[in-house]
């Protein structure tokens, strides 16, 4: 009988400390579960700011002035493009979507569509650079204009400067601001809708002209024929368009008088080359300065449709010559 409780004794203490050591052995390996997710965590919050151009999630960070993979914006916080849906908005979101009238190819919202016959494909030798800064896609794309005819401009700043560019805080109580068709308005990587903004395209052909691009000139009346005529006589074009759109425009006071429109997820990119006839191309080559996308392809008609999405913003393009 002594005998039996003893091994019922030992038996007990052997279950009791595997017990323990399976125990223990969960806890650490639940601390180094820990311990390698915190860092993950942390760069993942470091990688979702938003401002006001650039909304919705680009596939990098936005780490800006570093010229490593970002998502910046000025404008821009996060791009995406929705390049994958059709750029058609609904009646009751207040914004005006205009469809190509060229004879372009039947619409495929496949950006990486590529052109069938690559002997119609004209590329300009146009050097990439990202934005620097939040809200400098816009001086990227111009930079990047400028290096083509071997003008070098090493920051966007500089750029900017030229615009106008004395950055102060929107007056939210009044709702005024300064006019983004005369200056630079906001600062240049700040983020938010009341702290940095961007420029429109007079202010932009203004400084290519004080760079020596003379001839350059904005225009509102763009079509994939301007376009390609431009791209083919060796003149890049700055094109404005969006990064996303998720809410409608809104405008604010200027101290003189008048009033400006705006959106959140303006945006500006560089269009570099094109495939196809001049008379009716079926796509672009876009240097966009927000996400590493160099000579990134877009169908005729996807371009047009984010070009005429809202109406006095996107429809915009300076031709730099």
């Amino acid at each position: 009988m002594r005998i039996k409780r003893y091994l019922f004794l030992a038996s007990f203490l052997v279950i009791i400390s595997a017990f323990f050591i399976r125990a223990n052995y969960l806890n650490q390996s639940n601390k180094a579960h820990v311990l390698t997710l915190v860092p993950v965590l942390i760069a993942s919050k470091n990688n979702n700011e938003t401002g006001d151009r650039n909304v919705d999630n680009f596939e990098n960070g936005y780490n800006l002035k570093s010229e490593t993979p970002e998502t910046s914006t000025s404008s821009e916080t996060a791009i995406n493009a929705d390049l994958n849906t059709d750029s058609n908005t609904s009646a009751d979101t207040g914004l005006k979507t205009i469809v190509s009238t060229s004879s372009g190819p039947a619409k495929n919202n496949d950006t990486n569509r590529k052109p069938t016959d690559p002997s119609k494909i004209v590329k300009l030798e146009v050097p990439y650079f990202k934005q620097q800064y939040n809200n400098s896609c816009e001086a990227a794309s111009l930079r990047m204009a400028l290096a083509f005819y071997g003008i070098k401009v090493d920051d966007d700043l500089d750029i900017v400067q030229k615009f106008g560019y004395t950055p102060k805080l929107k007056d939210v109580i009044n709702n005024i601001w300064d006019n983004p068709n005369e200056m630079f308005v906001g600062d240049i990587n700040a983020v938010g809708s009341t702290t940095g903004y961007g420029v429109y395209s007079q202010p932009v052909v203004k400084t290519a002209i004080s760079y020596g691009k003379t001839d350059s000139y904005d225009t509102k009346v763009i079509t994939s024929q301007l376009l390609a005529k431009e791209i083919k006589a060796g003149h890049p074009v700055i094109l404005w368009g969006y990064t996303s759109i998720t809410t409608v425009p809104y405008t604010w006071n200027l101290t003189g008088g008048g009033e400006v429109t705006a959106f959140k997820g303006e945006h500006a990119r560089l269009v570099v080359g094109f495939a196809g006839d001049i008379t009716n191309p079926d796509g672009f080559y876009v240097h966009d300065p927000f996400n590493d996308r160099q000579y990134e392809y877009w169908p005729t008609d996807k371009l047009i449709d984010q070009v005429y999405a809202v109406d006095g913003i996107t429809n915009q393009a300076v031709i730099v010559k």
